[in-house]
């Protein structure tokens, strides 16, 4: 076998971690990632780690007029960080119904497939954010230039495109590596949450990360490359529109 670089399959969840954080058994996978997700990080604790995002990248200091549209925005958390900072024209998109139940702000919002943007007007949106979506596709050859193509069209030709994924760094190995290890998922509950999630969306995740140099590639087709950060385990890439 291969080494896994990753080290992601070294994360091999036991019934015993989902009884440690009173997840059922019984639930459907999904489900279960979710339960471990809200276990990892609370609401605020996730509104106050995307304010600090926005600020990080210069979001916050953006005309709020602009109209921006989160994609994969899951429950609306980052919709309700770009609220707070003043933004008055909001879209989220997400393929989850109930998910999307659990927002209430400002933000309309859309229930769809983020591959297939018809329900946004071409040229509508001042900047386009994504954050974690997008590794939980189920095929980067084929969905990754689905995706940046329809952003590009709902772009307006001043548009800005972010992208925040996990990406890996040496302290996303080192974390993966630590995960594996029951004795630690047993006196950490962050850990075990953590490793339960990854073990929930190994596939999709391993092959987000064992793929950069054509998800560069994938970005560069669509969009110039503005700016690029690495923060511990996640890329930031800033992305204008082609003329």
């Amino acid at each position: 076998m291969a080494f896994d670089k990753t080290f992601v399959t070294r994360i091999n969840i036991t019934p015993d971690d989902l009884s440690q954080l009173g997840i059922a058994e019984e639930l459907p996978e999904l489900e279960k990632w979710e339960a471990a997700f809200k276990i990892f990080e609370t609401d605020e604790d996730e509104i106050s780690k995307f304010l600090k995002r926005y600020k990080s990248i210069g979001i916050d200091s953006v005309d709020k007029k602009l109209v921006v549209a989160e994609l994969f925005c899951g429950k609306g958390n980052s919709l309700v960080a770009l609220e707070r900072l003043g933004f008055k024209n909001l879209i989220g998109v997400d393929l989850s119904e109930r998910l999307l139940s659990n927002y209430s702000g400002i933000a309309k919002t859309y229930v769809g497939d983020c591959l297939n943007l018809d329900m946004l007007n071409n040229a509508s949106i001042d900047i386009v954010i994504i954050q974690g979506g997008v590794h939980h596709l189920d095929n980067l050859e084929t969905s990754l230039p689905i995706l940046f193509n329809g952003i590009s069209k709902i772009l307006n030709k001043n548009g800005k495109f972010v992208l925040i994924e996990p990406w890996l760094t040496p302290f996303l190995q080192f974390v993966h590596f630590i995960s594996g290890f029951r004795f630690i998922r047993m006196i950490n509950s962050t850990i075990c949450a953590f490793a339960i999630m990854v073990f929930f969306e190994k596939k999709t995740y391993k092959q987000w990360l064992n793929n950069s140099k054509n998800i560069y590639l994938a970005l560069q087709s669509f969009f110039i490359v503005k700016s690029t950060k690495k923060e511990h385990g996640k890329i930031f890439i800033t992305l204008s529109t082609k003329s």
